[in-house]
């Protein structure tokens, strides 16, 4: 899980200082764990997200063209660590088809398992279990991230009765080159949210515009029951 939050806690381990509005301080020495205000204290959770007290996760990428979904992408994994380690994964596809011969799109759903050290594919209808790791099994396509403090903008923290919320946002000018790509790039802003009493994660959320399209990315914790039944 800790790959799988890479892009998480690149962003957060630099936000403190801002989200507080104190003095600027060497981003190598400074740790959220210094500050006391409830912004730090919501990045703080994110960055000591621990897999092993969640039963999941749910990730989703969604790139729409004139609010049509062109591109997307989801991963729901469900855990279960009461008896040993168990878990499944829920991977679905849609993308514009470069067979012009065949349908618009093509949308593929592929489901596999974990169990202590093993992963199960399925192939022809028959299900085969191989050497992998939970790490490879949870992982998603999320690029790492690093923030500038100089280029956050209109941090925002907010709480009522149900949950937490923080949010920002990186200017247009600087938004194509913190993505680390070298198309324009507008818009670009991010949403992390909290129950309210701060004690769990619920949800991180990047969005940008590109040329035609808008992107949203997204992942959701879960830690409501799992009931998972594994292959032979």
């Amino acid at each position: 899980m800790k790959k799988l939050l890479c892009v998480i806690l690149g962003i957060l381990c630099l936000f403190a200082l801002v989200a507080c509005g104190g003095e600027k301080t060497d981003p190598e020495s400074s740790t959220i764990k210094e500050t006391t205000c409830p912004e730090a204290a919501l990045l703080s959770l994110v960055e000591s997200f621990d897999a092993s007290k969640v039963n999941g996760f749910d990730y989703a990428l969604e790139q729409t063209l004139n609010n049509t979904i062109v591109n997307r992408h989801t991963v729901s994994i469900r855990l279960n660590s009461a008896n040993g380690t168990v878990a499944s994964r829920v991977e679905t596809r849609k993308s514009l088809n470069e067979d012009f011969t065949g349908d618009q799109f093509t949308e593929t759903t592929v489901t596999t398992y974990y169990r202590n050290g093993q992963i199960a594919t399925q192939g022809n209808g028959v299900w085969s279990w191989n050497d992998g790791s939970l790490d490879e099994f949870l992982s998603v396509n999320l690029q790492a991230l690093r923030f500038d403090f100089s280029l956050l903008r209109d941090l925002n923290f907010t709480t009522s009765e149900e949950q937490s919320v923080l949010t920002f946002r990186i200017d247009d000018a600087n938004a194509a080159a913190f993505l680390g790509i070298t198309r324009a790039v507008k818009d670009l802003s991010f949403e992390i949210k909290s129950d309210a009493a701060g004690e769990k994660l619920l949800s991180f959320t990047m969005r940008y515009a590109q040329d035609l399209t808008s992107t949203v990315i997204s992942l959701t914790s879960y830690s409501g029951s799992t009931n998972i039944t594994l292959p032979d």
